[in-house]
């Protein structure tokens, strides 16, 4: 390989420009044929028209004839940036009212469970191609107020057939007289002849020996009961059995298995979902409620529908008193705070049972104890106060007795609470460690 030859260095080109002598005017005389001299490519449109400029005529170099024309930026650069990184405080989502707001008349106006709705649908679907009007053994489980009742009436509308509503914790007592009072109600219904969607409401209270005349019923569509020696077997061929229930374990096991198809848990509701119902219950009433107002109601919802009707009808108070169609925020608090519910609707003795395992010197209080402290009855502290602050995870309990969580002690010293589903209100006090 022949060795490359050393490139030659190139000699800087000198300025043509001539320097001008200290007498001379500051920018010289410039003209269209000295910039075309000097520069063979340039564009000359810009001096077409400008005679010599005297060095007094100007002070800056914005003053030159060929800038004057050229628009100042409104906004400086820096501005504009500064703007379009700044966040915006994020607003609460606005919801519209949907069809049938006062009460859903069919699976579509349905708002959650869309689990339950689904399949229920499809039931109905192939009832109807079938041309028949009752749909196989259904079982609801979950806790008071997710719906339940209403779903029931749904089905029976769905399917077009007349729809009766039983409780049974009327007969729990189990006594003859609450078995002739079902056998009586079987009967009537039987002797009307008609499709039929039967809501059981409760259905674990029923005493074992009524849970065995259901059995039957359940298995063959057959009513049986023994008279005077005699088994009668009634036909009930178009009967849809929908049974309620918030204590499964109760139930008997026959009775589970003949609803094993169509057995559903309730679940709780979506922050989504309660604002929806909850706008559409203000509709309803004819009042119109923001998504602000909605956020500060959900806040303080528990887990039963049937807040929803309590918070509805006490703002609509409040916005009756101001003379408005118009729900504001300041309504909403208003209403909160005269029902002692904080911002997250925990009421005055819940704080008090907080504080009280707060402010011990173990952080740990036996249930007596801590029942004691703050004046009420074990049991009233263990069937109504303690099951939610152990739902939502203030609580918990130890075999030395019961002690305040993280996510409580966030809540009491720094006001912070995670709702989930990036909800919350307050400061993570976490969130200040680690910046520092």
């Amino acid at each position: 390989i022949e060795p490359i030859e050393p490139i030659e260095p190139i000699e800087p080109i000198e300025p043509t420009f001539e320097q001008p002598a200290a007498n001379d005017d500051a920018f010289g005389t410039l003209n269209a044929d000295d910039y075309a001299a000097e520069f063979p490519y340039g564009d000359t449109s810009d001096f077409d028209n400008i005679e010599a400029v005297e060095n007094d005529d100007f002070q800056t170099i914005s003053d030159l004839p060929m800038l004057q024309d050229i628009p100042e930026a409104e906004t400086p650069i820096e501005e504009e940036i500064n703007d379009s990184v700044e966040e915006e405080e994020p607003k609460a989502k606005e919801y519209v009212p949907t069809e049938n707001a006062l009460e859903p008349n069919s699976f579509e106006d349905f708002i959650g469970q869309t689990h339950i709705v689904k399949r229920l649908s499809e039931e109905v679907a192939v009832a109807r191609i079938s041309g028949l009007k009752h749909i196989d053994n259904i079982l609801l489980l979950g806790n008071k107020g997710l719906g339940k009742s209403a779903l029931m009436k749904i089905i029976a509308k769905e399917l077009g057939v007349k729809y009766e509503y039983i409780d049974c914790t009327g007969f729990a007592a189990g006594g003859r007289g609450e078995i002739n009072n079902f056998h009586e109600f079987m009967l009537r219904i039987i002797n009307q002849n008609q499709p039929v969607v039967i809501g059981f409401d409760e259905i674990h209270a029923l005493p074992d020996k009524i849970q065995d005349r259901l059995l039957t019923l359940l298995q063959n569509q057959k009513y049986s009961y023994l008279e005077k020696g005699v088994t009668h077997n009634l036909d009930m061929p178009e009967f849809t059995f929908v049974g309620a229930t918030t204590d499964y374990d109760v139930l008997r096991e026959p009775l589970k298995d003949r609803c094993s198809n169509l057995t559903f848990t309730m679940e709780d509701y979506t922050r989504d979902e309660l604002s929806q119902i909850l706008c559409n219950k203000f509709a309803a009433l004819g009042f119109e409620a923001r998504g602000e107002v909605l956020e500060c109601c959900v806040n303080r919802f528990r887990s039963s529908l049937r807040d929803i009707k309590a918070i509805v009808m006490g703002i609509r108070t409040k916005a009756i008193l101001a003379g408005t169609k118009v729900v504001t925020v300041e309504m909403a608090e208003s209403y909160f705070k005269d029902r002692g519910l904080d911002a997250i609707g925990l009421n005055k003795k819940e704080l008090e049972i907080l504080n009280a395992i707060k402010n011990d010197p173990k952080g740990v209080v036996s249930e007596d104890t801590l029942a004691g402290r703050v004046y009420l009855d074990v049991k009233i502290f263990k069937t109504i106060y303690e099951p939610y602050l152990n739902k939502i995870g203030f609580i918990a309990t130890t075999s030395r007795g019961r002690e305040l969580t993280q996510r409580a002690l966030d809540y009491l010293n720094y006001g912070y609470y995670d709702f989930g589903n990036g909800y919350y209100i307050g400061t993570n006090p976490r969130d200040d460690e680690e910046q520092e």
